[in-house]
């Protein structure tokens, strides 16, 4: 179960992405969420709120309000039909774009060729040691995700990132009526991501990889 925590938005006063500010999860929060999306980081300046870091922060804290530990089973990497029972912490996913972002902020200038998709992969791969996240969720929508070159370029920025990050989460949104059209397209016009969570390969299926 993934839960969205509205953490950050330019739009709104005093919440932007510099907002100086410590954010706390509601109990319903902690208890039925085994994935939190913390939304949205602008895709303009590619800048993580300090109430993302500090949220972060708290995870297995115990504080009030903290991202909380967690036991429950989880898919083997290897076939997700075989289930661990293991301590983990609850998966943090920083979420980029938005709906908001993607219609605003038409393109996003790191999804215009192959070198800004790289060097932008590079630069998110350090997210995850310096506040220790699981992943992160590419949230283009309608508006820059419209785009061919977007589609295009997102999979280098995809390829980079796990290079790099090998065990990285990675998560791109679908639209799941069948009469919307699907963001991001590629060059071909064909949808390139139809899967909701790329992680480590079983067959011809990606589970959660961890």
């Amino acid at each position: 179960m993934g839960l969205y925590i509205i953490l950050a938005d330019d739009y709104v006063d005093g919440f932007g992405s510099d907002a100086d500010w410590q954010p706390a999860l509601f109990p319903y929060q902690q208890e039925a969420a085994n994935v939190l999306y913390f939304t949205f980081i602008n895709p303009e300046t590619m800048a993580v709120p300090p109430a993302f870091e500090r949220l972060a922060a708290t995870r297995g804290t115990g504080v009030e309000g903290a991202v909380p530990e967690d036991t429950r089973a989880y898919p083997d990497v290897n076939c997700p039909r075989i289930f661990n029972t293991r301590a983990s912490n609850i998966v943090i996913l920083f979420a980029i774009g938005g709906y908001a972002y993607s219609i605003e902020i038409d393109p996003w200038h790191w999804l215009t060729n192959r070198e800004a998709a790289e060097a932008m992969a590079e630069e998110v791969a350090g997210w995850i040691p310096r506040y220790g996240i699981d992943g992160v969720d590419l949230d283009i929508e309608e508006g820059a995700g419209e785009r061919p070159e977007a589609a295009d370029n997102m999979q280098h920025f995809v390829r980079r990132l796990r290079e790099l990050q090998p065990d990285i989460i990675i998560g791109q949104p679908t639209y799941g009526n069948p009469i919307v059209p699907v963001y991001p397209k590629n060059s071909k016009g064909t949808a390139q991501f139809r899967i909701h969570l790329l992680g480590r390969k079983c067959r011809d299926k990606y589970v959660l990889g961890r």
